[in-house]
């Protein structure tokens, strides 16, 4: 199985690593840091490191390419920066690429409703979180029967 975790602006953490672990044989994790554990101590820290250090558009494409050296990924899971990313370049990826994707918290989707993946995928966002996001994508996604909306437990951070 080809598994792969797209991380927040956070990177690679802990916990992180032990989820990769857990979902299975093979999870490979990309982060926007090269691999290197940066150890924010606050959400308001790492979101400056990565606008000015990495930004949507050069992660959007590290992550495009590192899925290119796959020729079928099972499970793609994307958090929060992730997954609007996974989200961005749907559209790019040759059919049948991606067997099924699960963003979590990936707000920045609100801004790109007109895409419509082919391959399944699953978007869990809190409905109260940052101006109801999960309804206003509920409204305005295009109804396609390959992805479905879900509403989490927790929020980010609990």
């Amino acid at each position: 199985m080809n598994n792969v975790i797209v991380t927040d602006i956070f990177g690679r953490t802990p916990a992180l690593e032990t989820l990769a672990r857990d979902i299975g044989s093979v999870a490979a994790i990309i982060d926007p840091y090269d691999k290197a554990s940066m150890n924010f101590a606050a959400e308001p820290l790492a979101y400056e490191y990565f606008m000015t250090h990495v930004g949507i558009f050069a992660y959007k494409q590290l992550i495009a390419a590192r899925l290119a050296e796959s020729a079928r990924i099972d499970l793609l899971i994307g958090f929060s920066v992730g997954a609007a990313a996974i989200w961005r370049i749907s559209g790019s990826l040759s059919p049948g690429k991606i067997a099924r994707a699960v963003c979590f918290y990936g707000s920045q989707i609100r801004h790109a409703t007109d895409m419509a993946p082919e391959s399944p995928r699953t978007i869990s966002c809190p409905e109260k979180s940052r101006g109801s996001i999960l309804t206003v994508w509920q409204k305005s996604c295009p109804a396609k029967k390959t992805f479905r909306f879900t509403k989490p437990l927790f929020c980010t951070g609990s």
